[in-house]
């Protein structure tokens, strides 16, 4: 946290039968501030019930360098949306992975947690700035 720069999240997961099988976190630095810091996260993962966006995962865990591998709980579900900076422990912008931006598509409205509703919103936004997602899909989301 003593050097400038907002690095940038993205989780990576693998799913086999319904259960999460594989969990890597990817950090990426600016090129004007290239620190990768070492962050503790909650990673959470949600699934949609009946049109109700449910937490059915959560992970603490700590992260170092480009990539981390996160050691799941057992019988960990696989999730519809996975975030990786749950309850906004992380100091970065969050890059949702495809499966979640479609779950945020049709669902975003579903999700009880106004922190996480709000920091959602929030990660789309910096994603259309960052040209990791289109204008025309975030308006579609809306």
């Amino acid at each position: 946290m003593y050097r400038a720069g907002l690095n940038q999240i993205e989780a990576r997961y693998r799913c086999q039968s319904g259960r999460l099988t594989d969990l890597r976190v990817l950090q990426y630095a600016p090129q004007d501030h290239p620190t990768l810091r070492r962050q503790r996260l909650q990673i959470a993962g949600y699934q949609n019930r009946d049109g109700q966006i449910v937490q059915v995962s959560q992970v603490d865990t700590e992260i170092a360098g480009a990539e981390s591998r996160v050691q799941l709980p057992k019988n960990s579900p696989c999730p519809d949306l996975l975030y990786p900076n749950y309850d906004d422990w992380g100091y970065a912008q969050i890059i949702l992975d495809e499966r979640s931006l479609n779950t945020l598509r049709h669902h975003i409205h579903a999700i009880d947690d106004n922190l996480l509703r709000t920091m959602l919103w929030s990660d789309l936004w910096n994603m259309v700035r960052n040209a990791k997602l289109p204008v025309t899909e975030y308006l579609q989301i809306l």
